[in-house]
């Protein structure tokens, strides 16, 4: 569909646009920001770093998100199976439940009672091409 020059669709898209590149930017920039903020902090082994200009007082908090993975094949020897399976929990392998399905062992109808679908929030996806005019 081709857009006129001042249509709603091409000044949104146009708009739409220029804030992905603002964005881009500006996401670098706080980055680049951020990550300096933690250079100084570690170099003065400080976990918060603060300044004022007199009117604002500006503090930076450097957190360290952690996540724990397990070694779950060296744990299982370790421990033994039983051992092992008690701490862990049964999930449902959506893959098996298709081959299950395909296979005819189990009723697509069942699966679907107990199935939904969630949905993301919608998002714009932009590309761009030279006009062919």
């Amino acid at each position: 569909m081709k857009l006129e020059p001042g249509s709603e669709e091409l000044q949104l898209l146009r708009r739409l646009r220029k804030c992905k590149e603002d964005l881009d930017i500006a996401k670098k920039n706080y980055e680049e920001a951020q990550s300096k903020i933690v250079d100084l902090a570690a170099s003065r082994e400080l976990k918060t770093v603060s300044a004022s200009d007199g009117y604002q007082t500006f503090v930076g908090t450097v957190v360290y998100r952690e996540t724990v993975k397990f070694n779950a094949e060296g744990l299982k020897k370790e421990l033994g199976a039983r051992s092992y399976n008690k701490l862990c929990i049964s999930k449902l392998d959506r893959a098996k439940v298709e081959q299950a399905i395909v296979a005819g062992d189990v009723e697509a109808d069942t699966v679907a009672k107990f199935t939904v679908f969630d949905r993301s929030s919608p998002y714009v996806r932009l590309t761009e091409k030279a006009s062919d005019d």
